[in-house]
Parts: C-alpha cells; structure tokens; sequence
C-alpha cells in the first residue's frame, strides 16, 4: 500500500490499546489510593504524609477510594475494548477498500498501457500502408503486401477491442457480476501472437526476435487475452525496450515437470540492484529508459505479475553480466531473462 495512504491498523496505535484487563484493574485501584484517597484527606483537613498514606492501608476509608479506582479502571477498559474492537473492523474494511482500489487501478492501466502499445502498432501499421501508396504504384505484389500489412493492423485492433472487452469483464468479476472463466489452451500459439505484436518495434532497433517452441502441445488454463497482452506481450515489448541494437531476443516455451516455463532473454543494461527486489511492485517507482530512450510507465511488469498469480502461475527475474560485451556508460551489460511458470492442465 501506498505510504500516503492511512491505514487504521496502524500497529503504534493499535498497540497502546493491547495491554490485559486485569491493568485497568489494578492501575484504577493504585489512582484511586494514591491519588483520590490523599485528594480526600486534603479537603478535609487531615495532614497528608507518605506516612499517613501508608498508615491508612486496610481502613475503610482508602478501601472506598480504591474501589472507586478499580471501578473508573474497568470502565476505561470496557471503553478500551470497545474502542479496539471498532477499529479492528474499521480495519478490515480499510483493507477491502485498499484491495478494491489496487485493482480498479490495475484494470486502468491495462487501458493506459496494453491498450495503447496495441493502437500504436495498428498506427504504425496503417503509416506503412499510407507511405507506400503514396511512392509505388499498384503491381500485383504490392496489392498484396498492402493486403498484407492492412491484415496485421486489422488484428491489432481487433486484438485492443478484446483488451477493452477484457477490461469490463475484469470489472463485472470483481462486483460479483461474473466469475472468471479459464480455458485449456496450448501456449504455442499464444506466444507466437504475442511475439508478432512487436515484430515492427524489434526491427525498428534490427532486432532478432528467436522463438523455440517444443513439438508437443502445452496446454495450460490461461485467459488467453490477458495472457498474450498483458504478460507474454509486457514481457517481450520490455526485452525489446532493454535491448542493445543489433542484439537478438530470445523468446522460449518449454514444459517439465508439470509447469510450463515462458521466458524472455535480452542483452542489454542490468537491472539495478535497488529495483530488482522490487521491479514487480505496483508502488515501487521502477521506470527507466530504454536503450533508445524509449519511455515507460512502470505498469508493465506489476501487472505481469498480478495476472500472473491469477493463472497460478509466479514470474521472476535473473539478470547475468555478459562476458566479453563493453561496458555501457551507466554500467555493465548484462543477459537478463524474465521467467513465468504456469502450471500445466
């Protein structure tokens, strides 16, 4: 949870209210004869002494003022009790509007981020088109290569409309309108889709873009949407980012053990050591440029990981300084690979 964000189980306030029963008790019974019953003495003339105090321990008297002590002690605990009790569920609610809130957030960044990085590559697409009608005339080849390029932007927007489409089924889960439905489907192709989305970012910087796929069917319960945007696709479109030019991208799918393993190698600068403990954390401030100053938002990969946990699956990070590569001018260059793990169904 945010820093700025106050939270009513603060545990320095809840703890001032821990203490056992049995102190109010006693601490109202120690007032009351120390405090009450020397106040007592004072209004009625007696000479009040350390040794009259004392003296007067077993009479009537201090009996009755300490009685008095014990029972103004048990109302400030009853008080006390009441008040612990009400603030532990102003903190069970606090904690709901906290979750509630974690993930309309989530769900607006999947708008701001996944959805845009889709509408940019249909622009980029439809650009092409529009270019080279206006620089080569109409040949049988080029009527296809437009047929072609026309094609990959039509599915990218086809595939924003279902990020949006996505986006409001998110929304009717979390009200209680809906229940999230995951599907048996082979990675393969999901990640062969997922890798097309940025075929054009990765050329832009003459990247390679190797993908290993394995023979046999992999089938796993996915949303396949979320799947293919918002984790294979925010993983791939981050390796692209962090990519030194000229460099290949390694994009793998394999299956042992009853996991399926999806992982994302590039070469480029290394991940900080103060960002990589926390480089999957929606609060964290982990942006940074990319290797040709492309800008981020630092959604990408909190959302990886939070679609990620939705799936059962966990994703991690390892990032190996690169022998034998020149050393960049804010640091070394390293191998980094983004691992997600699934379990198989």
């Amino acid at each position: 949870m945010p820093k700025d964000r106050r939270h009513f189980s603060d545990e320095g306030f809840l703890a001032n209210l821990d203490q056992p029963p049995f102190t109010d008790l006693i601490v109202g019974a120690l007032l009351g004869f120390f405090v009450l019953h020397p106040t007592a003495m004072v209004l009625v003339g007696q000479d009040v002494s350390l040794q009259t105090i004392v003296a007067s321990i077993g009479t009537s008297l201090s009996a009755y003022f300490a009685f008095i002590g014990m029972m103004t002690g048990f109302a400030g605990g009853m008080l006390r009790y009441q008040l612990k009790k009400q603030n532990r569920k102003l903190a069970k609610a606090n904690e709901k509007l906290s979750a509630a809130v974690t993930e309309r957030e989530s769900l607006l960044r999947i708008i701001s981020h996944d959805i845009t990085n889709a509408m940019v590559s249909a622009s980029a697409a439809l650009t092409i088109v529009e270019r080279r009608a206006h620089t080569t005339q109409m040949s049988c080849r080029n009527s296809a290569d437009f047929v072609e390029i026309a094609s990959e932007a039509q599915e990218t927007l086809a595939n924003a409309q279902q990020l949006l489409d996505f986006t409001k089924r998110m929304l009717a889960i979390q009200s209680g309108k809906m229940v999230m439905q995951l599907e048996r489907l082979d990675l393969r192709p999901i990640v062969t889709s997922a890798a097309a989305l940025y075929k054009e970012k990765a050329e832009a910087k003459r990247l390679e873009m190797d993908v290993h796929l394995p023979d046999a069917d992999v089938f796993c319960a996915v949303e396949p949407v979320v799947l293919r945007n918002t984790v294979f696709g925010n993983l791939i479109s981050n390796a692209v980012k962090f990519s030194l030019p000229g460099r290949t991208v390694r994009i793998e799918l394999t299956r042992r053990n009853g996991r399926a393993y999806f992982s994302v190698t590039n070469i480029g600068p290394c991940i900080p050591d103060n960002l990589a403990d926390r480089i999957f954390s929606p609060e964290a401030c982990t942006t940074r440029p990319g290797t040709c100053g492309e800008q981020g938002t630092g959604f990408g990969l909190p959302l990886v990981a939070q679609f990620a946990e939705m799936m059962q699956g966990t994703v991690w990070v390892e990032s190996v300084c690169e022998e034998g590569a020149p050393d960049l001018e804010n640091g070394d260059v390293c191998r980094t690979t983004f691992t997600v793990d699934l379990p198989t169904a």
